[in-house]
C-alpha cells in the first residue's frame, strides 16, 4: 500500500476511524471530531503525528492505533474504557494521563516509549504483559481499587520503589521481573505471589 500524501486532515461526522485508515499517511496534524466513538487497529500507524486529542465521544483505542509515530503528547478522555495492545508502542510519549474509567490496558501499550511516570487508576482491572517494557519509568502510582499487579506489567523498568495499595490481592508471574527495586511494601491484602515475581 502506498502511503497517503496528507499534511493536515480534519475529519467530519465520522462515527469511527477504520482499521489502518491512515497507515503511514504523511499526517502531521489531525482533528478527530466528537462524533468518533472508536479508533481502529493501526489507524495512524507510522504517521508523523506529534500530538493528538482524542474526543470525549471515543470509547476505545484500537491495537497499534498510534504505534511507530513520533507522538509526544496525547489526551485520553474519560470516555475511553479500553486501550488496545501496543496502541502507543514506540512513540515519543514522556507523560500520559490514564483517566478513571479505563478498565483495560492492553499488552505493550506504552512499551518502548519515554514515559517516566504513570498513574494507574483504580478502575483498571487488566494490564497486559510488558505494558511498560523498555520505558525509563521512575514513578508509578497505583490507585486504590486495583486488585492485581499483572503478569510482566513492569518487566525491565528502572523503578527502584513502588507502593502497592491495600486493594491488591495478587502479584502475578514476573510482575517485577528484571527491575532494580530496592524497597517494596506488600500489604496484608495480598494472598498470592506468582512465579519469578521479583526475579
Amino acid at each position: 500500500m502506498e502511503a497517503a500524501l496528507f499534511g493536515i486532515v480534519t475529519l467530519f461526522n465520522f462515527a469511527s476511524i477504520g482499521d489502518w485508515a491512515f497507515y503511514e499517511a504523511k499526517l502531521k496534524s489531525v482533528t478527530i471530531p466528537d462524533s468518533v466513538t472508536s479508533i481502529g487497529d493501526g489507524a495512524f500507524w507510522g504517521a508523523p503525528l506529534t500530538s493528538v486529542t482524542i474526543p470525549n465521544s471515543a470509547a476505545s483505542i484500537g491495537e497499534k492505533a498510534f504505534a511507530w509515530t513520533p507522538l509526544a503528547n496525547v489526551t485520553i478522555p474519560g470516555s475511553v474504557t479500553s486501550i488496545g495492545d501496543y496502541a502507543f508502542y514506540k512513540t515519543s510519549l514522556t507523560s500520559v494521563r490514564i483517566p478513571v474509567g479505563v478498565t483495560s490496558i492492553g499488552k505493550g501499550v506504552f512499551s518502548e516509549t519515554q514515559l517516566t511516570s504513570v498513574t494507574i487508576p483504580g478502575s483498571v482491572t487488566y494490564v497486559g504483559e510488558r505494558a511498560f517494557y523498555g520505558t525509563p519509568l521512575t514513578s508509578v502510582t497505583i490507585q486504590s481499587g486495583v486488585t492485581s499487579i499483572w503478569e510482566m506489567a513492569f518487566y525491565g523498568t528502572p523503578l527502584t520503589s513502588i507502593t502497592i495499595p491495600d486493594s491488591v490481592t495478587s502479584i502475578e508471574d514476573s510482575a517485577f521481573y528484571r527491575m532494580k527495586l530496592t524497597s517494596i511494601t506488600i500489604p496484608g491484602s495480598v494472598t498470592s505471589i506468582g512465579e519469578m515475581a521479583f526475579a
